[in-house]
């Protein structure tokens, strides 16, 4: 049977990752997980399914969590996450696999991929020898997770910290980098001058949170944090108050425009083997 790995991403990393991973494993086609918005049954003929996603202040991102509360999956198949990362996934993985244990009652893998960290409202890009280390580093990990997926062997379920440690923790961490509300869904996103309205933002936004008009952008009150608008706008023209104009911006190399409007539409990657 043909396997699936549902993906979210908002700068390439995780798209990235479940290539790397979807390469490695017998014929495994990709698909964007808000697929699963329009219809939440994943369909029969997958035996793996998978759900790759980045790490948001330390919790899935919103829509991804919406998403897997209403997820269907049939008794035969057998679920997976890989979580990305810029260090530690926190409660991202946890929490993720709550919501799966109420859908199956088969073993749920659990991976963790650390990639460069793409919250530019807190940091900069990393250097470029870091960021190409980590890149060779998930292609053999890729590689490690595909025959414990293959073989199904069981991953332990990694100790975490209690839920009100690990919120303090990262509402500290990220308060100190600018995020007043790491559970807020309003923005403070802005355009230049260089803005042109091209669109690019709007289509690359997940839940369709901007609206480019012919005066201007608008940023609506969804904001799930992707980070996809500001690193991929082809002017840098969308600002924020805690990002520096200088501050070097960040996308996988691997990965292009294209690829993240078709996954934010949500379709397959371009790349997709399709299941037959």
């Amino acid at each position: 049977m043909p396997n699936v790995i549902y993906c979210y991403s908002g700068t390439g990393n995780s798209l990235a990752a479940a290539r790397l991973l979807g390469g490695r494993l017998p014929v495994t086609e990709i698909i964007s997980l808000l697929a699963l918005r329009s219809d939440s049954s994943v369909p029969a003929k997958y035996e793996r399914v998978g759900f790759c996603f980045p790490t948001c202040f330390g919790h899935p991102p919103k829509i991804v969590a919406q998403i897997g509360q209403s997820l269907h999956l049939h008794p035969h198949q057998k679920p997976f996450i890989m979580a990305s990362c810029g260090g530690y996934n926190i409660l991202t993985i946890a929490d993720f696999r709550k919501i799966l244990q109420t859908k199956t009652q088969n073993p749920i893998q659990c991976f963790q991929v650390i990639l460069p960290g793409s919250h530019i409202i807190g940091f900069s890009a990393f250097p470029k020898p870091i960021q190409r280390w980590l890149f060779r580093r998930t292609e053999r990990l890729a590689g490690r997770i595909a025959c414990k997926i293959r073989n199904d062997k069981p991953t332990r379920e990694k100790r975490v910290l209690k839920l009100e440690n690990a919120t303090t923790m990262s509402r500290t961490f990220n308060g100190w980098l600018g995020i007043k509300d790491i559970f807020s869904t309003r923005t403070e996103y802005f355009t230049t001058d260089n803005c042109i309205r091209c669109g690019t933002c709007g289509r690359l936004c997940p839940v369709g949170n901007i609206s480019v008009g012919p005066e201007k952008v608008t940023f609506g009150h969804n904001c799930q944090q992707c980070m996809a608008c500001i690193q991929w706008c082809p002017r840098r023209a969308i600002a924020h108050p805690n990002v520096p104009a200088k501050r070097k911006r960040y996308r996988h190399p691997d990965v292009t425009v294209e690829d993240m409007i078709q996954l934010a539409a949500g379709g397959p990657d371009p790349l997709n083997r399709p299941a037959k």
